[in-house]
């Protein structure tokens, strides 16, 4: 047992110090991301599942050769629930759920006809907004005045830096 501790410790260590290496990215797939991957289809149902299969082993390990004699004192009583229970209770139950969804879904069915079936009505009342023209620009340059100005001095700027060299 110890040395399974030690071992596990060992990987987990070397996937910790050393990720990049080709020892450290397989320990990272077999270790981490196998078991992410099956835990992740695990659902709730599975889990209770799990959990009573649990329960009924400790169950029966617990009273081991008394688990008839237990099951046979509870007999009488367990009998007593059941015919307490009606069936018929439960077949009215789902009966009516069933027609409550039926008048849910024939419902949903009446107002889509009526909606089909209803006349159109056109919109009144909007207007579309008409895009406003951009103004002409009566320049015969299509640069603005004050960037002429800018682009006069970067090139006297850049005029005289070569002159320099």
């Amino acid at each position: 047992m110890t040395a399974i501790a030690l071992l596990l410790a060992l990987a987990w260590a070397v996937m910790a110090l050393a990720p990049a290496t080709p020892i450290g990215h397989g320990l990272r797939r077999w270790l981490v991301e196998a078991p992410a991957r099956r835990l992740a289809g695990v659902r709730r149902s599975s889990i209770v599942a799990v959990l009573l299969t649990i329960g009924l082993v400790a169950t029966a390990w617990a009273v081991d050769d008394e688990l008839p004699r237990v099951l046979a004192m509870a007999a009488p009583e367990a009998a007593t629930w059941l015919s307490m229970v009606e069936l018929g209770t439960f077949v009215d139950i789902a009966v009516t759920a069933l027609a409550a969804q039926a008048a849910i879904k024939l419902g949903a069915l009446r107002i889509g006809a009526w909606r089909m079936m209803a006349p159109r009505r056109h919109r009144t009342g909007r207007t579309a907004r008409r895009h406003r023209a951009v103004p002409a620009n009566d320049q015969d340059d299509p640069v603005p005045a004050a960037w002429r100005d800018v682009r006069r001095a970067a090139g006297a700027i850049s005029a005289s830096s070569r002159a320099a060299r």
